[in-house]
């Protein structure tokens, strides 16, 4: 899968969680996706996660026992910016981290491919997500291989 092809899955996808016209659910389990540009979202990521230092840990666990949901803010289980806002016990509107909640970031993007459930054994975009932060934390030091998925 190319970069474009995955921009388009993710577009209609969006559509499909606005109940616009012609929208699909994403569907990327085994995907392969090796030949696909995914700098662009890693960049941003990076930078995102460089905004909620403190909630990486948290996060990655969330992402380690499949409670992420990109496609809701809210709830008990969240996506990127709504689980920031739930670890630090803020409003996702008004975090004081500096994220903002933004359907053109990257980032956000690509967690709308991340459903409550997928954990990094059963989903290709939460593996590789899952990899990134293991990366971030390295490169700043840090250790998450160590963080369990505490239930």
């Amino acid at each position: 899968m190319d970069k474009a092809e995955l921009k388009k899955i993710l577009e209609l996808h969006l559509k499909w969680l606005n109940n616009e016209p012609g929208g699909q659910h994403a569907y990327l389990s085994g995907a392969d996706l090796n030949g696909a540009n995914l700098e662009p979202i890693k960049e941003d990521f990076f930078s995102r996660l460089d905004l909620a230092k403190d909630e990486v840990e948290g996060l990655y666990s969330l992402l380690q026992k499949g409670a992420v949901d990109g496609t809701a803010y809210e709830g008990d289980c969240a996506c990127f910016v709504g689980s920031v806002a739930k670890i630090r016990g803020e409003r996702y509107k008004s975090l004081s981290t500096g994220l903002k909640p933004d359907l053109n970031s990257p980032t956000e993007r690509w967690f709308l491919a991340i459903q409550k459930g997928h954990t990094p054994e059963n989903s290709v975009i939460a593996k590789i997500t899952s990899e990134w932060m293991r990366e971030w934390a390295k490169n700043r030091g840090l250790e998450l291989d160590r963080v369990e998925a505490k239930g």
